[in-house]
Formats: structure tokens, C-alpha cells, sequence
């Protein structure tokens, strides 16, 4: 993508414009020409040891009991770059858009991929994608499932695997 900038919150950033606290965006990224963006939320979580482990660690991102999860401040970034698009994409001195619907594609980018990351529990726009693959997947994602205007679409990749198309995925 030709507009990309990483580790930016806005709020502290532009601190007179009051954004709300949605925390940060690892990577936020801008194509114009299609009006689509790009986030991609990088996490390092620790490995599972056990069973146990393993449960927890899927909470701490799904959610469960009392606990939001990491998706759901996932979710609310997206919210806020939906109703901001314009806003920011002036602030940061990018072009306008073409004459397209506007898009997001939300990657959460970790070292290893689970079982639950390629099966959620739970519908999410959200692609899991293991930091070893991921330049396949920027390549060969040329149009991936992604959210557009407020609508979840699939634009032809696989959610987990672009490398379907190759047949290399399971």
C-alpha cells in the first residue's frame, strides 16, 4: 500500500481534536485508488505451556467470562476509523479517495496460529495471520475479505490462508 504509517494513536497525537481513547493502530494503511484501508494488530502472545494455558490465551483474545478480549478493542478501532476515514486521512496528508466504497481489512498478525485463530469461536471480520506468512498473504490477498461499508464481504482470499489459491493450506 502506498500510504502506510505504523504505532499511531490518535488521540495522543492530536490531542485538541479529542478523539476518544481506541488505543493504538500497530499499522494503519491507505489505498486510494480503491478506497480501501488496512490495520493490522500485532501481538506477541506468550506460548502455551498446557492445556490450561491454552484456554486462557484464547480468552485473552476472544473474550470470555468477564474479560473483553483483545477483538473487541480490535472492534472499536474499527468503529472509530469507519466514522473517522475522512478525518484521518486529512491528518495524516493523504489523498482522497476515489469514487469507491470504503473498505477495511483488519489483520491480527502473531508468531503462532492456533486452532481456534484458523476455526474462531465466534464470527469475526478479523484475519489471523502468522508473521511468517504474512508477506504470501499481502501478495497474494489482492482482494481480501474485508468490510465494506459496514457490510463483511468476501473479496475472493481465504480468511486464514491466501495460499488456498496454491492449494498449501489444509
Amino acid at each position: 500500500m502506498p500510504h502506510a504509517i505504523k504505532g499511531i494513536d490518535f488521540k495522543y497525537r492530536f490531542p485538541k481534536l479529542q478523539f476518544p481513547d481506541v488505543g493504538d493502530f500497530d499499522v494503519l494503511a491507505y489505498r486510494p485508488e480503491e478506497n480501501q484501508w488496512l490495520t493490522a494488530e500485532c501481538k506477541y502472545n506468550q506460548p502455551a505451556f498446557c492445556l490450561k494455558d491454552t484456554r486462557r490465551l484464547r480468552d485473552r483474545i476472544f473474550g470470555g467470562g468477564n474479560e473483553l478480549g483483545q477483538l473487541r478493542k480490535i472492534e472499536r478501532r474499527r468503529d472509530f476509523l469507519a466514522e473517522n476515514a475522512d478525518t484521518l486521512r486529512t491528518l495524516l496528508g493523504w489523498p482522497a479517495p476515489a469514487d469507491k466504497p470504503f473498505s477495511v481489512t483488519e489483520l491480527y498478525v502473531s508468531k503462532d496460529m492456533h486452532f481456534w485463530l484458523r476455526f474462531p469461536p465466534y464470527e469475526v471480520p478479523t484475519r489471523f495471520v502468522q508473521i511468517d506468512t504474512l508477506d504470501a498473504w499481502l501478495r497474494f490477498a489482492a482482494a481480501p475479505l474485508g468490510i465494506v461499508d459496514a457490510d463483511l464481504v468476501d473479496l475472493g482470499a481465504s480468511p486464514t490462508c491466501p495460499a488456498t489459491m496454491l492449494g498449501e493450506c489444509d
